[in-house]
C-alpha cells in the first residue's frame, strides 16, 4: 500500500516537490505503521488486517503484505 496524496490545487507545489512529498508520506506510513501495527501472528489477524485494507477497493486487487521477522507490517503493496 502506498501512500496517495491528491491536491486540489497542483500550481501550489511543482512536479518534483509533489513527489518529494509523496516520498515523505510513503516514509511516515513505513515508519508509523509498523509501531501502530500488532504483530499478525493468527489467521484471524490476518484476515481483519485484510479486510480493513481492501474496505474501500471497488474491484479486485492482488496485493503483497511484507513482514519483518516479528510479524509485524513492514509494507504493502499491490
Amino acid at each position: 500500500m502506498t501512500a496517495s496524496i491528491t491536491y486540489t490545487n497542483n500550481a501550489l507545489f511543482t512536479a518534483e516537490e509533489q513527489a518529494t512529498l509523496a516520498h515523505a508520506a510513503d516514509i511516515l506510513k513505513s515508519k508509523l505503521i509498523i509501531s501502530e501495527q500488532p504483530a499478525l501472528t493468527s489467521p484471524t489477524l490476518v484476515k481483519t488486517f485484510c479486510q480493513h485494507s481492501l474496505a474501500t477497493k471497488e474491484h479486485e486487487v492482488f496485493g503483497v503484505i511484507f513482514l519483518d521477522n516479528q510479524h509485524r507490517v513492514r509494507s504493502t503493496a499491490e
